[in-house]
């Protein structure tokens, strides 16, 4: 049985009766650790009032899901963020994920999945737990068990959900055909750039290019960007690509100009152009590789949605909705 809105449908149904992002809506398990450390930092010295709120709001498969526990994976991932009709649509969403997360770990217990915890201990510290306090640990709950529940799912995935299959060229083609907007580029250029962060640098440059030597080597010299051992070649850009301030320079500039130096907070760029691309659709192998990766991650998604859906049928769930809303 699965945790239902109005109506008795399901949570994920729900969401979607009501314009959420259908890939939000039927979203599972996404680990998203790395993204959310520096909240987590700032939310380990937060606390709830226990007396305002329940201390359970679900049960599944006789296994509590706690408020304290909600809370904390509400936090971090963003929920906070959200006022009014999103924040609420935001929760039933959340509640979902977190069911069919209990449900993976129960599954993993079932099938004694014990990943090394000496494992899951350097990989929250790779991710930046490394710095924190014991006290800052605890407070916002152990994240280094996040990441050893999270090994845990991956494991059961691994096995219990199958790859999806490689899809052909005639079907890629045929998903590019049905998808046409999607596979259409804006104009490009192909961009080199030389970055530096200080007016001393900003002379050097000049004084490099004015006595004839070549944009590349300027960049290899001078540039402080990671492409500067490329010579400075960043490669194709779109408008989407760019800050707009250099966008607007780049976008009508001829091949083979060179723009004045322009300030964005990642630094002074020096700019080339060296080629352009009108907008157009996206050329065709170009466009067949894209479409077999989403190809790959919807039937990924599916298999993903069926396990879990089927986890779901054969547990006993209980979920008070009203405390859930009132988190």
């Amino acid at each position: 049985m699965s945790p239902t809105g109005s109506g008795g449908r399901s949570i994920s149904s729900w969401l979607r009766s009501r314009g959420w992002p259908a890939a939000i809506a039927a979203r599972r398990i996404r680990p998203c650790l790395p993204a959310v450390f520096a909240a987590l930092i700032a939310l380990a010295s937060c606390s709830r009032d226990d007396k305002r709120m329940p201390e359970i709001i679900g049960e599944i498969n006789n296994e509590y899901l706690t408020t304290d526990e909600f809370i904390h994976h509400f936090k971090i991932r963003g929920g906070t963020a959200l006022d009014g009709r999103a924040r609420k649509q935001f929760k039933r969403w959340l509640l979902t994920e977190l069911i069919d997360r209990k449900l993976l770990l129960q599954e993993a217990r079932r099938r004694r999945i014990r990943p090394s915890r000496e494992a899951a201990r350097e990989e929250f510290e790779e991710l930046g737990g490394k710095g924190w306090s014991r006290g800052a640990r605890s407070l916002a709950w152990d994240v280094s068990d996040d990441v050893y529940e999270q090994k845990q799912i991956a494991e059961v995935l691994k096995t219990a959900v199958p790859r999806p299959s490689s899809p052909t060229d005639s079907e890629a083609d045929g998903y590019v055909k049905r998808h046409k907007d999607e596979f259409r580029h804006s104009g490009q250029v192909k961009l080199r750039q030389i970055v530096v962060h200080s007016a001393a640098k900003v002379k050097k440059v000049k004084a490099k290019l004015a006595a004839g030597a070549s944009f590349s080597d300027a960049a290899k010299r001078y540039s402080e960007a990671p492409e500067a051992a490329r010579g400075g070649l960043v490669g194709w850009c779109g408008e989407a690509d760019l800050p707009a301030v250099l966008w607007d320079a780049v976008k009508d500039a001829p091949k083979a100009g060179a723009i004045e130096p322009l300030s964005t907070a990642y630094g002074i760029h020096f700019l080339r152009v060296e080629g352009r691309r009108e907008a157009g659709p996206t050329e065709p192998d170009v466009a067949r590789t894209i479409a077999k990766r989403r190809i790959r991650e919807i039937r990924a998604r599916k298999a993903l949605e069926a396990y879990t859906g089927d986890l779901r049928d054969s547990a006993a769930i209980k979920v008070d909705l009203k405390a859930v809303d009132s988190l």
